[in-house]
């Protein structure tokens, strides 16, 4: 979210229109996408190395982790593109990438990115009624657990 706001800011207030290369807005924005396909990457070797015993894979636990790194890697492959000067190669991949995010936007209600929001509504919705005092005692007894291992 910080990246795409910086970017905003960059294209409404100081005419960069395309940012360049190496500009803080775009290194951070490239590293973030190398970071979450790299993650994407860690994540799903793990979760084929876990045992049956400790958790099962499920449908939506891959598809969220493979549109996850679609979105990711179809990004970086269309600044890739671009950078080429292939023109054609990169609208038509960016077109792609926007599929994936609409999908992505789409499913995320269904899927575990849901928890990302509802679980932020529901601590707002804890604070402001004065409730938030059992988050407080769950997080210190989580953390004695954590020492005491």
């Amino acid at each position: 979210m910080l990246t795409a706001g910086l970017a905003v800011g960059a294209l409404l207030f100081y005419d960069m229109n395309p940012i360049p290369f190496f500009h803080p807005i775009k290194i951070l924005g490239n590293l973030s996408g190398i970071a979450l396909v790299v993650g994407c990457i860690v994540v799903a070797v793990h979760r084929i190395k876990t045992k049956p015993e400790k958790g099962s894979n499920t449908y939506n636990d891959w598809i969220l982790i493979l549109f996850v790194f679609l979105v990711a890697a179809t990004g970086l492959l269309t600044q890739t593109l671009r950078l080429l000067d292939t023109p054609f190669l990169a609208y038509n991949t960016y077109f792609v990438h926007m599929v994936f995010i609409f999908f992505l936007l789409w499913y995320a209600p269904y899927s575990k990115l849901a928890h990302m929001f509802y679980r932020t509504l529901a601590m707002v919705y804890l604070k402001m009624n004065g409730r938030d005092k059992k988050a407080v005692i769950f997080l210190n007894i989580l953390f004695i657990t954590f020492i005491i291992r």
